[in-house]
């Protein structure tokens, strides 16, 4: 993104408003990190959504500074609404767990459901067809 896609911003901390769970040891972390150093170099990117602030990227900061007892949060807000502006995903690396396990662990959660595709180009084909909501590649 460029310098005119985002703007920084001070927005009240009770208004922005998460789309993922943290892990609560990176918050402790985070929290020590911000009480040692006093500084944050990245601020989290916000989109807006009426009169809150959806959090794009940074929900671990967004949850430390909160606990902390910031009550203005400086962050940076894309505009949904400009031109050619692309919003997309990332990747999450899950490490540890043997490959059986995580299929297991997946499949015990309500509303989930397990199924092999042929491969990467058919499950991009399928998420943007809103028709899968993520897919794993195991090794």
């Amino acid at each position: 993104m460029d310098a005119e896609t985002l703007s920084l911003q001070f927005v009240p901390a009770e208004q922005v408003i998460l789309h993922e769970g943290v892990e609560p040891r990176r918050v402790s972390e985070l929290i020590q990190r911000l009480r040692s150093d006093g500084l944050l170099k990245n601020p989290p990117v916000v989109a807006p959504i009426g009169e809150r602030w959806v959090v794009l990227d940074g929900a671990t900061r967004v949850t430390a500074l909160q606990e902390i007892g910031a009550r203005h949060l400086l962050v940076q807000v894309v505009d949904p609404q400009r031109p050619g502006l692309e919003v997309s995903t990332w990747h999450h690396l899950v490490t540890g767990l043997k490959p059986a396990d995580l299929r297991d662990q997946l499949s015990r959660i309500s509303g989930v459901r397990l199924s092999e595709h042929a491969g990467e180009a058919e499950a991009q084909r399928l998420l943007e067809e809103r028709r899968l909501l993520c897919y794993l590649v195991l090794h």
